[in-house]
C-alpha cells in the first residue's frame, strides 16, 4: 500500500518540518509555485500501519 500527499507551503523550512514529521517518507516531487504557495506531493514508504491503530489514533482524535 502507497500513501500520496499533497503538501502546500510557502518556505523551504516549513516542507522540511512536514518531511520530518512525516518520516520515512520515499519519492518526494516539488512543483513550482502558482502563485502564493509551492507545491510538494510526497510519497510514503510502506510503513505497515494496520487498520486497528489507525482506527485507534481518529477515535482518540475525536474525544
Amino acid at each position: 500500500m502507497s500513501v500520496k500527499i499533497k503538501a502546500s507551503y510557502t518556505d523551504d523550512m516549513e516542507l522540511r518540518e512536514i518531511l520530518k514529521r512525516l518520516h520515512p517518507v520515499g519519492n518526494v516531487k516539488i512543483q513550482p509555485s502558482k502563485g502564493r504557495f509551492k507545491r510538494a506531493y510526497i510519497e510514503l514508504e510502506n510503513v505497515g500501519l494496520c487498520a486497528d491503530m489507525v482506527n485507534k489514533r481518529v477515535e482518540k482524535g475525536r474525544k
